[in-house]
């Protein structure tokens, strides 16, 4: 009998858990989305994004801050002595701009947005002396491939909406490019 009641509990858990995510999931979206258009998805340092989204709400939401966000990361890929592949991902660059303070949008609301966000210089993302160097980039990630390094490292870049809320946050993203 305890055998199966370990048993139980544990399955209990596990369902919780998985019913729980799946709860949160579901509020997001009957709760409302975000939807990124952007243009071009292509962009070099020192060039203006100017992208739009629009926010639809089905239901009230009580807004604490609307910000946009274009966000890099890096992933960097090793493989250790036993062979396996050991992943990372950090970010190592945001770049903010505040659209909104406490605000309530009604239940239905369609609003569009506009976005001008200027991607700073290569310079300054990486600074003078940049751990991230021209290896980064698309030729060189092609060149470390073919040279099959034991130790790579990738780039990608992310535009983010995120909706502060009361209750469950909204978000959106979509991948661009930042080339030099």
């Amino acid at each position: 009998m305890p055998e199966n009641l370990i048993l139980f509990l544990f399955l209990g858990l596990i369902f919780g858990v998985i019913g729980g995510i799946l709860f949160t999931l579901l509020a997001k979206h009957l709760k409302g989305s975000i939807k990124i258009s952007l243009p071009k998805r292509a962009y070099k340092y020192g060039e203006s994004i100017v992208w739009s989204f629009s926010l639809h709400a089905k239901k009230q939401i009580e807004g604490e801050m609307l910000s946009v966000f274009v966000v890099g990361y890096k992933r960097d890929t090793s493989y250790g002595k036993d062979g396996k592949k050991h992943t990372r991902r950090v970010e190592f660059a945001r770049f903010a701009q505040h659209i909104e303070s406490a605000t309530v949008y009604e239940q239905w609301l369609r609003k569009d947005y506009d976005i001008n966000i200027q991607i700073p210089s290569f310079e300054n993302v990486y600074g003078q002396n940049p751990d991230i160097d021209l290896w980064d980039s698309t030729l060189g990630k092609l060149a470390s491939f073919a040279l099959k390094n034991s130790r790579r490292m990738q780039l990608t870049w992310q535009v983010h909406v995120d909706l502060e809320a009361k209750g469950v946050d909204i978000h959106g993203k979509k991948d661009i490019f930042i080339t030099q």
